[in-house]
C-alpha cells in the first residue's frame, strides 16, 4: 500500500516555486529554507568561532556524513568530504598504486571531471582506454569487457550520465569488475540523492559526487564514499594542508590514510598536515589547557617544505577562561642551513 506525499508541504520547503515552475534539467538542486536558515545560522555563528567547531564537529559533521551514507549504502566511517568532484576522482585516482602498463577504461563521452584525473595518469605510463557507445548510443557493458585484459587496473565512469540521463547498471559492472580485480570507480553527482544506491551490495570501489544537485547543497561541497573493503587497497596521494582538514575528517579514514596525519597519542586524529622535520619554535605559547604540551611534541618533526609559519590547531576545547590563542601551537620551518642533509 503506497503513503500518501503531502506535495504542498514539500512545495513550501523550496522559495522558488512561488515564482518559477521548477523543472529538473539536471544541473542545480535548489535550497530547500531549512537549508538557508541552516547557512544563515552558521555564518551567524562564526561570531563565536569555538562554539562553531564544536557545534559543528561533533553534530552537523556527524550527521552529515551518516546522511550521507544512508543514501549510498555504506558505513558512517568511510565518507570523506572533499571540495568537488573533481577533488574526488582526483583521490581516487592518485590512491592506486599504478605501474607503466597499466590501463583505465573510461566512457568515450563521460564528463570532463572523471576524464581529467586519469588522463594526468599517463605520465606514469598508464594507459587511458576511451569505450566508444554501442549502436544504440549507450554505454554497453559488453564492450568494456571485451576491452579488459590483465593490465587494466580500473573503470571510471558515471552511474547517470550526464548528456542523456542513461543510467548504468552498477551491479552488473561491479559484479564484472570483482571478478577481474579491477576497481570501480564511479560518479554519483546526477543520482546520489535521487536514486537508491547500495555501495555495498553492487561492490563499486568507490563513489564521488557533488553536492551543488540532488544532495541541494551548493558548490565546494562534495563526498566521496569508499566500500568498506576498499579502503584497505587505496592511498590519497594529496598533500595540500586543505587535505587534512576537508577532504578527510572521519577519525578513521584519518587513521586509515597515515599520509592525511597520523593520530595523537590519545587516539585523536591529527587532522592539519604540514612537512616533516619542522621544528616548534622555541617561544611558542604553550597551555596547559586542553593538551596542546601534546600537540607540541607532535608538532615536532613535521614537514620542511611547510610555510615559515604554520598554526596546528589542537581539537581539544580550552578550559573555560582560556584563549582562542591557547589551542594553537607556533610551528617554525628550520632556515636551510639548519636541516640537516
Amino acid at each position: 500500500m503506497s503513503t500518501a506525499v503531502d506535495v504542498t508541504a514539500y512545495r513550501q520547503e523550496f522559495p522558488l516555486t512561488s515564482t518559477w515552475s521548477y523543472l529538473n534539467h539536471a544541473a542545480l538542486g535548489p535550497f530547500p529554507t531549512r537549508t538557508i536558515e541552516a547557512v544563515q545560522q552558521y555564518a551567524a555563528n562564526w561570531g563565536s568561532p569555538p562554539d562553531v567547531a564544536e557545534d559543528y564537529g561533533a553534530t552537523v559533521v556527524k550527521d552529515v556524513r551518516e546522511g550521507i551514507a544512508e543514501l549510498a549504502g555504506g558505513s558512517a566511517s568511510n565518507v570523506a568530504f572533499v571540495g568537488s568532484l573533481a577533488d574526488g576522482m582526483n583521490l581516487l585516482g592518485n590512491g592506486l598504486d599504478w605501474k607503466s602498463g597499466d590501463n583505465v577504461l573510461i566512457p568515450g563521452h563521460e564528463f570532463p571531471s572523471v576524464v581529467y584525473p586519469f588522463l594526468n595518469l599517463q605520465r606514469k605510463g598508464v594507459e587511458v582506454r576511451f569505450i566508444d557507445q554501442n549502436d544504440e548510443g549507450r554505454t554497453d557493458i559488453a564492450l568494456f569487457e571485451a576491452a579488459m585484459d590483465e593490465n587494466t587496473r580500473a573503470v571510471a565512469l558515471s552511474h547517470i550520465e550526464w548528456q542523456d540521463g542513461f543510467r548504468n547498471d552498477l551491479k552488473a559492472l561491479g559484479q564484472l569488475c570483482r571478478d577481474r580485480d579491477i576497481e570501480l570507480f564511479v560518479d554519483c553527482t546526477q543520482s546520489l540523492g535521487a536514486h537508491p544506491i547500495d555501495l555495498e551490495e553492487t561492490g563499486v570501489t568507490a563513489i564521488a559526487a557533488h553536492g551543488y544537485k540532488w544532495l541541494l547543497s551548493s558548490f565546494g561541497n562534495a563526498v566521496v564514499v569508499f566500500n568498506k573493503g576498499s579502503i584497505d587497497r587505496i592511498y590519497p596521494d594529496l598533500r595540500r594542508p586543505a587535505v587534512g582538514r576537508r577532504r578527510c575528517r572521519g577519525p578513521e579514514l584519518a587513521a586509515q590514510f597515515p599520509r592525511y596525519g597520523r593520530p595523537l597519542p590519545d587516539g585523536r586524529p591529527q587532522h592539519h598536515v604540514v612537512d616533516r622535520d619542522a621544528r616548534v619554535a622555541d617561544d611558542a605559547p604553550r597551555s596547559d589547557a586542553g593538551g596542546d604540551d601534546r600537540a607540541d611534541d607532535e608538532a615536532r618533526g613535521l614537514s620542511r617544505r611547510g610555510p615559515r609559519r604554520v598554526r596546528l590547531r589542537d581539537r581539544f576545547r580550552p578550559e573555560s577562561g582560556a584563549s582562542l590563542a591557547d589551542r594553537h601551537v607556533l610551528v617554525r620551518r628550520p632556515r636551510p642551513e639548519r636541516v640537516d642533509r
